[in-house]
């Protein structure tokens, strides 16, 4: 589906009625500086529905075995039901940033950052999420 809000590329995806969710990528060998990154969800919530009882979660892993975890209710529930709360950031025009985690380059070179996100505890229909992109960026330009 293609919707009509202002995003980063010429579409995004919006999740219409799906009982499993999973979204999943990797940078496949991308060459990264020294510093501390942050892999985010950039996604946008019209009317969520499903979202309640089980929140959704977020895996990232590296090539040389960093390993992040994280969860988020995105429709009310009890955020101290969760083990790591995923933060949840606004950036402007109704979208909002989704951390995953972060990950640490010691020395420049290739590195494979694996990320994913998920919900499929829930058996019900979930919808209303549109997911723009996914971002990596240094924490210090998040951070400031």
């Amino acid at each position: 589906m293609i919707i009509a809000f202002p995003y980063r590329f010429g579409e995004s995806a919006c999740l219409k009625n799906v009982c499993w969710l999973e979204m999943a990528a990797n940078t496949n060998g991308m060459v990264f500086r020294p510093g501390v990154y942050v892999v985010s969800f950039r996604i946008m919530l019209t009317n969520p529905t499903g979202f309640r009882n089980h929140p959704v979660r977020l895996l990232l892993w590296t090539s040389d075995g960093q390993r992040a975890e994280a969860e988020r209710f995105l429709e009310g529930g009890d955020q101290m039901r969760c083990g790591t709360v995923a933060p949840l950031r606004p950036v402007g025009a109704g979208w909002l940033d989704l951390d995953a985690g972060e990950f640490t380059v010691e020395t420049e070179g290739p590195l494979t950052v694996s990320f994913r996100l998920t919900e499929y505890e829930g058996v019900g229909w979930k919808s209303g999420l549109v997911i723009d992109c996914v971002k990596i960026q240094l924490s210090s330009d998040i951070y400031v």
